[in-house]
């Protein structure tokens, strides 16, 4: 038998990297659909009007063909990376326990 020994060493690098390999990919796949969805409806805005002064339309187009609200899903996405980013954290940072105890809430104070 051939020992190996970088083995130990890199034991669990998948395990460590992945998560945050993730993450990473989740951020960057809910930023692009936010900006396919305001790139392709020309009446995208932050909030909710009509614009009649524009000839504001449905638009059934791009992201707009499978999901009424595709803006949001990158919102909705970026939740659920700031979560698993939490879990990263908890499990791999020295003290991030003791933290998230005093700092109760991840993101939004009183809800979550």
């Amino acid at each position: 038998m051939i020992d190996n020994p970088g083995k130990e060493k890199n034991s669990g690098y998948f395990t460590k990297v992945f998560p945050s390999f993730f993450t990473l990919l989740l951020l960057i796949f809910s930023i692009s659909i936010f900006l396919w969805a305001e790139q392709i409806n020309r009446f995208f805005s932050n909030v909710v009007r009509i614009q009649h002064d524009r000839g504001h339309e449905v638009i059934q187009t791009g992201p707009y063909k499978y999901i009424r609200h595709p803006g949001y899903i990158g919102g909705i996405l970026l939740v659920i990376r700031t979560f698993l980013e939490d879990i990263t954290l908890q499990k791999e940072l020295p003290g991030y326990v003791e933290y998230a105890k005093k700092v109760r809430y991840r993101l939004l104070p009183g809800v979550w």
